[in-house]
């Protein structure tokens, strides 16, 4: 095995337990073997490592790529498991990667780099006309953050923007060390099983992001507090709390994606005193 690159988040899975596991929340358990017509979608894998994953995708799924910026890792890949055709293994950042020259669907297994978790996760989420799915390894701490409830400490932007277009639900907690090299911290798998439509309709998506991101950037203040140090005129934001109910001295994290919505709603441009 490789020695793991520190500067590319590399903890590589080695418990095939815990692969077995994944795949079978992806619908992949042992056994299975693709039906054509049926099983056409493409699973798409970031940082397949050494395979422990990838291997098993390519017996049991229709289509396979894994998308893998270390190119010494992609020799490896294609030595062990180039006689399987359905499989393509591409040297690229996951993070420029065109995903849409995927052809039809694509559903995403992971165990994501931890480096690039967060930008990648948002990334999956602007695809959500094309992702079915997304089953991914994340640190606990963070998975905690995506799935977390309004009230809560880990509740905040990435809370909201997963839950407005995912349901997201925790599947699997995993040891630091079923890793190499071991983790600090524990990791989680997380389902992801993308809606057909947003939770809520909020209209403007961008402007309704942009409303929580501000909302979330200061939060220790009050919501007027936070919008108004944001850049934004507090007149405005004034007269957007109180025509969505919302009182000016809530903080973003008890407020529910709905009530997010009501507020966004309440802005019919983002009105800004500075940057």
């Amino acid at each position: 095995m490789g020695r793991p690159k520190k500067s590319l988040g590399q903890h590589f899975l080695v418990n095939r337990g815990v692969a077995e596991k994944i795949l079978s929340l992806v619908g992949l358990p042992k056994g299975h073997t693709p039906t054509p017509g049926q099983d056409d979608e493409t699973f798409v894998e970031v940082g397949p490592g050494h395979g422990i994953l990838t291997k098993p995708l390519a017996e049991r799924a229709q289509h396979v790529l894994a998308i893998e910026i270390d190119a010494s890792l992609v020799t490896t890949l294609n030595d062990r498991l180039g006689t399987h055709t359905n499989l393509e293994i591409v040297h690229a950042d996951a993070l420029s990667f065109d995903y849409e020259r995927i052809p039809g669907k694509i559903a995403i297994v992971s165990n994501l780099p931890y480096n690039i978790a967060t930008p990648l996760l948002f990334r999956f989420l602007a695809l959500r006309r094309k992702v079915t799915r997304l089953t991914l390894m994340f640190q606990k701490e963070l998975a905690h953050r995506i799935t977390a409830s309004p009230g809560t400490k880990s509740y905040g932007q990435l809370s909201i923007a997963a839950q407005l277009f995912t349901e997201a639900t925790m599947a699997l907690t995993v040891p630091p060390s079923c890793f190499v090299p071991p983790p600090a911290v524990e990791s989680a798998v997380i389902s992801l099983q993308v809606r057909s439509e947003p939770k809520i309709a909020v209209g403007d998506e961008s402007h309704f992001l942009d409303i929580v991101r501000r909302a979330f950037a200061y939060r220790r203040k009050t919501l007027l507090g936070a919008l108004c140090q944001g850049g934004m005129d507090k007149p405005a934001v004034m007269n957007a709390l109180s025509t969505s109910q919302i009182v000016p001295s809530r903080r973003a994290e008890t407020l529910t994606i709905e009530e997010f919505a009501a507020l966004a709603s309440a802005f019919p441009t983002v009105p800004r005193t500075h940057e």
